[in-house]
């Protein structure tokens, strides 16, 4: 018999009423993969417990898998581009942050030293304050 017309197996007790609407969807599934793909491609379907069959996933036929070979080994395993923020950071003659939504030069990067600066010798002046006690050793 020809697997377009293979009945469905291993159904579920509850999906064995709907066992004729399933092999009819099947059917029409199997002729849809076969008319994009051709015969022979295997495919992943899913089916609720109302017995509504849904295609979930198609493979690829041997052809597109020994192109998908041929070019993978075409392909140097190390060849690299580097992006633009890469390039710029390892530049040094352009002081651009790698993001664009930020805009920072030198004057901001200083302003924001001088906030953490100051906000750490705060805190470090009342952690000298604190008496602790000796360590137990």
């Amino acid at each position: 018999m020809d697997q377009l017309f293979a009945p469905p197996r291993n159904l579920t007790p509850e999906l064995e009423p709907y066992r004729f609407w399933i092999w009819l969807q099947l059917i029409v599934v199997r002729m849809y993969i076969r008319s994009i793909k051709g015969p022979g491609v295997p495919f992943m379907f899913k089916m609720n417990r109302h017995g509504d069959v849904t295609l979930v996933y198609i493979g690829d036929t041997e052809a597109e898998r020994e192109a998908a070979l041929a070019k993978q080994k075409q392909q140097d395993p190390f060849a690299w581009e580097p992006g633009k923020a890469f390039t710029a950071a390892l530049d040094g003659s352009v002081l651009m942050s790698a993001h664009p939504g930020e805009s920072r030069g030198p004057g901001q990067q200083a302003q924001d030293a001088q906030f953490w600066i100051s906000a750490v010798a705060g805190m470090s002046a009342n952690v000298v304050e604190c008496v602790l006690p000796p360590p137990d050793t």
